[in-house]
C-alpha cells in the first residue's frame, strides 16, 4: 500500500504513516485495556478526521483469558476507601458503567450495599475512623454499626455477641468483570477499533514523534500508546528504559455452594470486607445467572511470583482458612466448595494506582496504568481517552497516582500494603488462628 499522509485532530501536524500505523494503540486488552479501547473509539467519533481511525488493541492471549487479574464474575465497586483520591473517582466509575450498560443493554453492575468490619481493639477503630473521615469529607452517607447492629441488618453475619465495629455504605456492589471486558471490546469494534489476539509484543521503541511496537505478528507504529498489561507492564516498560517497583502475587478466591441460596442473593447480602490483624478477607453475594456460590478471598496474601512463574495451583492452606472463616463468621454461607481460582495482583509499594503518562521520561504520548481496581476500569479507560484526545480530563487525578512519586523509588518485594493502608509483612498463607483470635 505504500506510505500515505494523514492530517489528524486539528491539523496541527502531518505524519508519514505506513499501512500498520494507528493513532492509538493499547497493549493489553483486559479490564483497563478494553475500557480504554472502548472510550477511545467512542469519543474519537467527535473528531471528523480521526473518528474510528487507527485504534488497535494488542492482546498476547485470547480475549477473556484468565492469566491475569481482569476476569471473574464479581469485582467490588465502592465509595468506602480510606483515601479521598479514590472516593473522588467513584462517582465517575458508576457513571461510566451506566453509560456502557445504556449502550449495550447488558447489566454489569449490581448494587448490594457494602459492609466493612473489624475487631474493636489494637488500633483497628482508628481505621474505621479514617474511612468515616474520608467519606464524610466527600459527603458520602454511611452508617456506623457494632456487632449487634451488623447482625440486625444482616443476620447472616455471626457477630451479634462479638466486639466488632463496622461501617455500612448503601451504594457498594460488584461488577461482572469478565462480562464487562467482553462488552467493552464488542462495542469498541462497533466504533471501528481493531483487536489482535494471541499477539505478543517483543519490542517497543520511540521513533521520532511516534512509538513503534514490534510483535510476533508484525510491526505497528502509533502516535499514542497505552500500556495496560498488568503483571507484564514492566516487561513492556523496560523497552523504554523504565521500570517501576511493583510486587506481583498469586492470589485466589473461592466460591462455596451455600444451601441457603435466597439469603445470599444481592438483595439480601452485601459485599463485605473484614480487616483482621494480618489479613483482610473480602467477599460478595451470589451473582445470579453466573454462579450459585458466595465468594471469599484473602486480600494480598498470596506468594510473590512473576507473570511467568505463577503456578495456577490452589493453595490448600489458604482454602482451608477461607472455609474456617466462613464457618465462624458467615456459617449459613458455607457449603461445598464449587471452585477456587487464582489470579494475579500487581501492587506498588504504597498500593496506590499508577495512572500517568511517561512525560517525566520524555514520552508524553505513552500512558500507563498499574494497580488492582477493576471497579474503575471503564472510568480509567475514559480518563485515558480524554487525556489523549483533549489533553485533559474532567476527572480528578491525584498526585499519588504519578509514576514519578517518591514511593515508587522504594523497592521491597517482601513488604506490601493491605486494604487499610497499613504496612505488613507478606506471609505464605493467611493464618486462620491469628484472624480468629483478633475478632
Amino acid at each position: 500500500m505504500g506510505n500515505r499522509y494523514l492530517e489528524y485532530c486539528t491539523g496541527v501536524c502531518q505524519c508519514i504513516v505506513s499501512e500498520n500505523w494507528q493513532l492509538y494503540k493499547i497493549i493489553g486488552v483486559g479490564g483497563i485495556g478494553s475500557g480504554s479501547l472502548y472510550w477511545l473509539s467512542k469519543l474519537s467519533q467527535r473528531f471528523p478526521k480521526t473518528g474510528g481511525l487507527g485504534i488497535l488493541g494488542i492482546e498476547q492471549f485470547r480475549l477473556g483469558h484468565d492469566n491475569g487479574s481482569s476476569q471473574d464474575i464479581s469485582r467490588t465497586i465502592r465509595y468506602m476507601y480510606h483515601d479521598a483520591s479514590y472516593i473522588k473517582l467513584a462517582p465517575g466509575s458508576y457513571e461510566t458503567w451506566e453509560a456502557i450498560e445504556s449502550e449495550s443493554g447488558i447489566k454489569l453492575v449490581t448494587k448490594t450495599g457494602g459492609l466493612f468490619f473489624t475487631p474493636n481493639e489494637r488500633g483497628h477503630v482508628a481505621l474505621i475512623d479514617q474511612l468515616a473521615k474520608a467519606m464524610t469529607a466527600e459527603n458520602i452517607l454511611f452508617e456506623r454499626l457494632d456487632g449487634a447492629g451488623i447482625h440486625r441488618k444482616y443476620p447472616q453475619f455471626n457477630v451479634k455477641n462479638k466486639d466488632i465495629v463496622g461501617l455500612y455504605q448503601k451504594d457498594s456492589g460488584f461488577v461482572n468483570a469478565g462480562l464487562a471486558n467482553a462488552v467493552h471490546t464488542q462495542l469498541a469494534r462497533k466504533h471501528g477499533a481493531e483487536i489482535l489476539e494471541n499477539t505478543k509484543v517483543t519490542k517497543v521503541a520511540k521513533e521520532g514523534g511516534h512509538v513503534r511496537v514490534s510483535t510476533n505478528n508484525g510491526d505497528y507504529a502509533a502516535e499514542n500508546l497505552i500500556i495496560a498489561c498488568g503483571a507484564w507492564n514492566n516487561d513492556i516498560l523496560e523497552h523504554l528504559g523504565v521500570k517501576v517497583s511493583i510486587t506481583v502475587t498469586q492470589e485466589q478466591v473461592s466460591y462455596f455452594g451455600t444451601p441457603n441460596i435466597r439469603e445470599f442473593l444481592p438483595d439480601r447480602f452485601p459485599v463485605w470486607i473484614c480487616h483482621g490483624i494480618h489479613h483482610d478477607y473480602h467477599g460478595t453475594p451470589i451473582n445470579p445467572g453466573c454462579s450459585t456460590g458466595i465468594k471469599i478471598g484473602a486480600d494480598a496474601s498470596g506468594s510473590v511470583c512473576t507473570a511467568d512463574t505463577r503456578t495456577f495451583q490452589v493453595n490448600p492452606e489458604r482454602l482451608e482458612a477461607a472455609e474456617n472463616f466462613l464457618q465462624e463468621f458467615i456459617p449459613g454461607g458455607y457449603g461445598p466448595e464449587l471452585y477456587t481460582k487464582t489470579c494475579l495482583y500487581e501492587l506498588t509499594p504504597d498500593r496506590h494506582f499508577i495512572l500517568d503518562s511517561l512525560a517525566c521520561k520524555g514520552l508524553p504520548n505513552v500512558h500507563v496504568f498499574m494497580g488492582c481496581g477493576h471497579g474503575y476500569a471503564s472510568l480509567i479507560g475514559k480518563i485515558f481517552a480524554q487525556l489523549i484526545l483533549l489533553g485533559s480530563t474532567e476527572y480528578p487525578i491525584s498526585d499519588c497516582f504519578r509514576i514519578d512519586r517518591p514511593a515508587l523509588r522504594m523497592v521491597d518485594v517482601k513488604e506490601i500494603i493491605n486494604l487499610s493502608g497499613k504496612k505488613q509483612q507478606l506471609p505464605p498463607v493467611p493464618g486462620w488462628r491469628a484472624i480468629k483470635n483478633s475478632i
